[in-house]
């Protein structure tokens, strides 16, 4: 059987400005679904959704929507081939659909939500779009060059495919309970980045990255150096199945976003950690602008503490020098590390519960050697609290790497998944390039800065 495809929609020759302002502009994920579907031929979407998608695109199909389905399927194919898909009008309810529809859809089922994806929405979208070119909202600032006419069809592609992506996370949490399993799942159920259509919906997000932090860099000269430091290739995968992750509302915010305040907010140094870690617009500029600090090296990654570095100011050699922040056991953390809140107000926990640690975070409280809190920082707790017999010292995280060792060589790729937060570096613009291109060219999470004087 022969599958004819459907005549072409106005979406088809939407330049990418347009695209990303109906992403944008969508109510919700159905509604964005249904503008994805009108850039694909029927034969596409029908093979699309009986191989792949499980879920259901609307809650509940009335008598007066079927009657409609079953009208469009004559009137779009009178050979009769979608009818054939369909059951007897008189044996289809809107109870059967809707208990299909709770397991694995039929055909059938998925024929009737084609035809009104396609024919419901079509007049709605192409409103939209005239408004859009009618308000000139066809010029964005995008700082690569304009897209080929290939590149524009493969867009379309890449548009449909995300809005799969981002529906499944909106509705599955609801009708198949997903919130047993991590997003992560569903990149290795569908072999996300081995299989080419879906491997899609990675560029596109990328793109839709790479925009924002063009922007941000517009406006604000931190980013723009920032980005010269650290590849922005690297920024962006650092953060695309987060933003994934975070669903349809948060793309569609960063798509928006115009100002410097809304794009740092949202692109973060790393948006998985707490608000109060997210200062990097004035961190760079404020500390090249200081005298000569010492500093430390701050390895941290979701939320577990894996170690500290020193880095000094060597007058002899002009230069930072790499050492460990403790020399030898007897310096090393004591009994004293208590639960602090930045609040003085808030009163300190010294020995919670390993039950409590989560509470405790969210709380914005903080774990603090008390003996040595003027000048180490740490910023996240551990997963365990150290004690004060030797034993336990050596079994903290602080032994790991960096207790009584200089970095070495075969760390640096370990290095690379943690986010790097330098605490006091000197004030020498060179020596501040030197300290980035030998550190921070390992790290996959943008820095975090705080400044300590020099003990």
């Amino acid at each position: 059987m022969s599958f004819p495809s459907s005549s072409s929609s106005i979406l088809d020759t939407l330049p990418r400005e347009l695209l990303f302002h109906v992403l944008a502009r969508a109510p919700d994920a159905e509604a964005l679904y249904n503008v994805a579907l009108t850039c694909r031929t029927l034969y596409s979407i029908v093979a699309e959704v009986k191989t792949r998608l499980l879920h259901n695109i609307t809650r509940r199909i009335d008598a007066r929507v079927i009657d409609i389905a079953f009208t469009a399927a004559d009137a779009r194919f009178p050979d009769g081939w979608l009818r054939s898909w369909l059951p007897p009008k008189r044996n289809l309810t809107v109870e059967d659909l809707d208990r299909g529809c709770d397991t694995k859809p039929t055909p059938s089922q998925w024929s009737i939500k084609v035809l009104l994806a396609m024919e419901e929405t079509h007049n709605a979208v192409e409103a939209v779009v005239k408004e859009m070119v009618c308000e000139k909202y066809l010029t964005l600032n995008f700082q690569d060059a304009p897209m080929t006419d290939s590149e524009i069809c493969r867009f379309q592609h890449v548009l449909y495919r995300a809005q799969i992506i981002c529906v499944m996370h909106e509705l599955y949490p609801i009708r198949y309970h997903w919130q047993r399993h991590t997003f992560r799942n569903f990149y290795s159920r569908y072999n996300f980045m081995e299989n080419e259509q879906l491997a899609c919906v990675w560029e596109m997000l990328r793109r839709v990255v790479h925009d924002a932090i063009h922007r941000l860099c517009a406006l604000d000269p931190v980013w723009a150096r920032y980005v010269q430091v650290v590849d922005i290739e690297q920024i962006a995968d650092s953060r695309l199945e987060f933003f994934t992750m975070k669903g349809l509302p948060f793309i569609q915010a960063l798509i928006s976003a115009s100002t410097r305040r809304d794009l740092t907010t949202l692109l973060g140094p790393d948006p998985r950690l707490s608000r109060t870690d997210m200062r990097l617009s004035s961190l760079i500029r404020d500390t090249i602008s200081l005298g000569p600090y010492n500093g430390t090296l701050d390895i941290t990654y979701h939320g577990q503490y894996d170690g500290i570095v020193a880095f000094e100011w060597d007058d002899d050699a002009q230069q930072v020098v790499q050492k460990p922040l403790f020399q030898d056991i007897d310096r090393g953390p004591t009994a004293t590390w208590t639960w602090a809140h930045p609040d003085a107000d808030a009163r300190p926990h010294s020995r919670p519960c390993e039950s409590q640690h989560t509470h405790l975070r969210r709380e914005g409280y903080l774990l603090w050697d008390w003996s040595r809190c003027k000048d180490v920082w740490l910023q996240e707790p551990f997963d365990g609290l150290p004690g004060g017999s030797a034993s336990v010292q050596h079994d903290s995280p602080l032994q790991g790497w960096f207790w009584d060792e200089v970095v070495k060589d075969r760390d640096r790729l370990a290095m690379s998944r943690y986010r790097l937060g330098l605490r006091g570096v000197p004030r020498s613009e060179e020596v501040m390039t030197m300290v980035e291109q030998n550190v921070l060219e390992h790290a996959s999470y943008d820095m975090a800065i705080e400044l300590s004087p020099a003990s």
